[in-house]
């Protein structure tokens, strides 16, 4: 079973493997450049007549979504998974400089996706089921999950989705801490700070511990100055090396047009 989302962050985990020194850049941009290949012509999308997302796994080198086995229900069509993937790659792409022209295919399939249909009371989805039904479920709390999905809406259609505010369900970090697909700084067009929040979901993981349910008495009543929460980054997102021999990234739905939904001021 092959997960689309995590596919796509190979890619740029491969370009801090590059910026690393652990690979060379030719071997970084033949794996980037296939990884972006195979989601763009290979990955089925779906519901067939219905919408065209990925789905969320998919199996035999990405040919087809997972199926019903074992009583157990088919890969869905995600908004979420499509979003992080597309973002991620064109990411990574604009990373390297596009040299094969891959970019158009992503940001197209985004904004040629059909929304409308996704929207349930202004939030967006969680996709169709394996049969084309549409998901009563939708990203609508506070986390870079629901921030990842609305990016990817707010840059096709020019328009934003709802998001609850702080804090998220859990605290969990692939919820508070997931790029989808870059690092957070400043005040977002929802009016959260991203640059005190980190100490605020610091608190609201260790509270989880607090809970009858779970209960530390390691961790129940730490503060977030003690469990030393992850800090500010020293810019914003990605930058591109100077060492890079690439062409110079041009803009995209990532870098130009999306930003509004993700900083301001």
């Amino acid at each position: 079973m092959e997960s689309v989302p995590a596919t796509a962050t190979t890619a740029k985990i491969v370009y801090y493997a590059y910026r690393q020194g652990y690979l060379a850049q030719a071997e970084a941009v033949a794996i980037i450049t296939k990884i972006a290949g195979t989601l763009i012509r290979v990955v089925p999308r779906g519901p067939a007549g219905v919408n065209t997302l990925w789905p969320h796994f998919t199996e035999n080198g990405g040919v087809n979504p997972v199926p019903p086995r074992h009583g157990a229900a088919g890969s869905e069509w995600s908004t979420g998974d499509t979003a992080y993937a597309a973002l991620d790659l064109i990411t990574a792409l604009e990373l390297i400089g596009d040299p094969q022209g891959q970019l158009p295919a992503l940001v197209s399939m985004l904004t040629n996706l059909n929304w409308g249909p996704l929207l349930i009371d202004g939030a967006v989805s969680h996709g169709y089921d394996d049969h084309g039904a549409r998901i009563p479920f939708t990203w609508r709390g506070f986390g870079m999950e629901t921030l990842g999905v609305n990016w990817a809406y707010a840059a096709a259609t020019g328009q934003l989705a709802t998001m609850l505010p702080t804090p998220s369900d859990n605290g969990s970090g692939f919820i508070d801490n997931a790029q989808y697909p870059l690092a957070f700084v400043g005040v977002d067009s929802w009016g959260n700070n991203w640059d005190v929040y980190p100490n605020a979901m610091a608190d609201q993981q260790l509270g989880w511990y607090c809970q009858p349910a779970h209960h530390n008495p390691f961790l129940c009543g730490r503060s977030s100055s003690a469990s030393r929460p992850p800090r500010r980054p020293s810019r914003p997102g990605f930058t591109r090396p100077t060492a890079w021999a690439g062409p110079s990234p041009g803009p995209s739905m990532v870098g130009a047009r999306s930003s509004r939904c993700t900083t301001r001021g």
